[in-house]
């Protein structure tokens, strides 16, 4: 009973509070977090095993060697061993921009 009676000011308070276009996208937002991550287990193992490669790279030919790589993996042969990476641009973006601060 009292969590209803919580809740519902809470969702009260939340619809009088707000315009309609952030009560659409929070609505649109919440159905997306319960639809989970769009990564599967694959996905991490896939990137974990760059990552693998990239540093081992840099451990065994220094990491000037990386430069290449990470200026343009499309042509790299480390990232074409990996083409789900290559298709995903904002992973492909993330370790490339991290590994240029390197």
């Amino acid at each position: 009973m009292e969590i209803g009676i919580i809740g519902g000011s809470a969702v009260g308070s939340f619809l009088v509070a707000n315009k309609m276009h952030i009560i659409k996208s929070t609505l649109k937002d919440i159905s997306i977090s319960f639809k989970g991550s769009q990564y599967k287990r694959k996905d991490y193992e896939v990137v974990l095993l760059l990552l693998y490669d990239i540093i081992k790279q840099a451990k065994t030919k220094g990491v000037l060697t990386l430069e290449a790589h990470i200026e343009n993996p499309n042509d790299s042969t480390i990232f074409k061993s990996y083409p789900s990476v290559l298709a995903n641009s904002r992973i492909l973006e993330l370790i490339c921009d991290t590994f240029r601060v390197i």
